[in-house]
């Protein structure tokens, strides 16, 4: 049992050193930790909290000063807010109280701060130092700020890198094909921030589902910019014979964020010397029909009449029948010996 506790206090001694400490001002100000890096988004709230620690056996009135620093440039005052770029200016987003802390010797103090990523932010590598400074006044402690107790806050805003892509159509240019070339089209819209490059192909089966004839989709190598909609027409010199076909359109694009994009659709084919074979053999069929028709429906022994006979009825006048009442009175008054 002593063996393992004097292990555990050897590993705790020659781990002590390598542990983070406040980082003493030579006004016996420390504070801790003394470096963040953080990453976020436009938009994020990240909350943080530091300590302030008073070393010196003396009371110290600390003021709080907030700057952007640069790798190239060095330190750069504070921008004021009405001033500033908030797309830019990491001092800008750090949201931490600048009252006055009134610290007594030995005095310990929790200070809670916010780094609110603009909504408009760039993206890349952002630094600034929160730096604790004595003073009568903030304008005396401003002037002591190279004795002051510093934290470096270091800020990585990410690239929002969106690569997203829809198919808005894909279609044939008609539905029925009477001759070679057979066309379509289709249209991409690029809904992200990147230019994307589709790429893939269209392949067409048969009936069978057999596969008849494929092409590439953007043999051009076109690319789609943000917010544009590119269409792309594919042509197939020629197919297979009659009949209905199925198209079907494989795109991918992206480079960090691969995305697919798939359609089907459906056409005919259909040849004119086929179409024109077909129209008169059809042709030829209901004149055959027609005529035999015709025939059955005549009786089997009729004889049309070589002449035509004419019956004429003539009707007789007032007058001959006058003639022909006298004549039968004359007849009745005869007498005959």
């Amino acid at each position: 049992m002593l063996k393992k506790i004097f292990y555990i206090f050897i590993l705790f001694a020659v781990s002590v050193p390598f542990l983070p400490m406040a980082k003493a001002a030579p006004n016996g100000l420390g504070v801790s930790p003394v470096v963040v890096d953080e990453k976020g988004e436009p938009r994020q709230i990240i909350k943080k909290s530091l300590v302030l620690a008073n070393a010196s056996g003396r009371y110290q009135d600390v003021y709080t000063f907030v700057n952007n620093i640069s790798a190239e440039q060095g330190t750069q005052e504070f921008i004021q807010p009405s001033d500033a770029d908030f797309s830019d200016s990491l001092a800008n987003w750090i949201n931490i109280s600048r009252a006055m802390y009134h610290m007594a010797p030995g005095e310990k103090k929790t200070i809670d701060y916010e780094i609110k990523i603009n909504l408009t932010a760039k993206p890349g590598k952002y630094h600034a130092i929160i730096s604790f400074a004595e003073g009568f006044n903030r304008d005396d402690a401003s002037a002591r700020l190279l004795e002051a107790a510093t934290v470096t806050v270091n800020l990585e805003v990410p690239e929002n890198i969106k690569e997203e892509a829809q198919l808005l159509k894909f279609l044939p240019q008609k539905n029925y094909f009477f001759n070679a070339p057979i066309n379509f089209y289709f249209e991409v819209e690029n809904i992200g921030n990147r230019n994307i490059l589709p790429t893939g192909e269209i392949i067409v089966y048969n009936k069978d589902g057999k596969e008849v004839a494929n092409t590439q989709a953007n043999p051009q190598k076109v690319s789609v910019e943000p917010d544009q909609i590119i269409r792309y027409n594919v042509k197939f010199a020629k197919l297979g014979g009659f009949g209905r076909y199925k198209a079907v359109l494989s795109l991918n694009y992206g480079g960090t964020q691969r995305g697919q994009l798939q359609d089907i659709v459906y056409f005919w084919v259909l040849p004119w010397p086929l179409l024109l074979f077909g129209g008169v053999s059809l042709l030829a069929i209901f004149i055959l029909i027609y005529l035999y028709l015709e025939t059955w429906r005549k009786p089997k022994n009729f004889s049309a009449p070589t002449q035509s006979t004419v019956i004429k009825i003539v009707k007789p006048s007032a007058t001959a029948k006058l003639k022909q009442t006298e004549a039968e009175e004359v007849k009745k008054k005869t007498r005959y010996v």
